[in-house]
């Protein structure tokens, strides 16, 4: 499953390989977005708790299907 999580804050990539190794991106607005594949609802559970433990605010989050996944990878020019 592709998850895109919202923080609000920037996070720095180096976070990368302890979130899962999803990807981290910050944006100009201030905050964060982490993307990638999960492999189960498990997985997502001990993400989330990851993103508690380092306390941080989550302000959204959505399940997006791998093809919207590529086309925003694409459109990001990326």
């Amino acid at each position: 499953m592709y998850i895109e999580i919202r923080i609000k804050g920037q996070l720095s990539s180096a976070w990368s390989d302890w979130l899962e190794g999803l990807a981290i991106s910050n944006e100009v607005n201030g905050d964060a977005v982490i993307r990638g594949e999960v492999p189960d609802q498990a997985a997502l559970v001990g993400l989330m708790n990851r993103i508690h433990a380092l306390n941080l605010k989550i302000t959204a989050y959505r399940h997006v299907t791998s093809r919207d996944a590529d086309h925003d990878r694409h459109s990001a020019g990326g």
